[in-house]
């Protein structure tokens, strides 16, 4: 979730919209936001009313929980291993040892943006 701000109906009535991936949605529920966080990971479910697209569940996601693909985790291990490198870009060692210590650095990352280090 993006954002979260608070809102009034034409009625007075007290609602937040949330910004979802680039889309907004109406929570009237105020249990459901109960604390939320701008930035927080969330599921949800929604239904269309009128041109409206309100919530009607919601639950924060622990990012502890977050599964995360074989492929995206390819995609960090990557960009972990391309950091690394480019740390290591004027160190002048052989070929053989300046890639052991990449690796070695990049594991470092990745343990690191998985959340297994702190």
């Amino acid at each position: 979730m993006k954002k979260i701000w608070e809102n009034k109906s034409r009625d007075g009535k007290k609602y937040w919209v949330l910004n979802i991936d680039g889309k907004r949605y109406s929570v009237w529920e105020e249990d459901y936001i109960s604390g939320l966080d701008e930035g927080s990971v969330v599921e949800y479910s929604w239904k269309r009313v009128g041109r409206y697209n309100n919530i009607t569940e919601l639950k924060k996601i622990k990012t502890d929980d977050i599964c995360i693909s074989q492929k995206d985790d390819q995609i960090i291990r990557m960009s972990c291993l391309k950091s690394a490198s480019e740390l290591l870009s004027s160190l002048e060692i052989e070929p053989e040892k300046k890639a052991d210590i990449a690796i070695n650095i990049a594991k470092k990352f990745h343990g690191y943006v998985k959340g297994d280090l702190d």
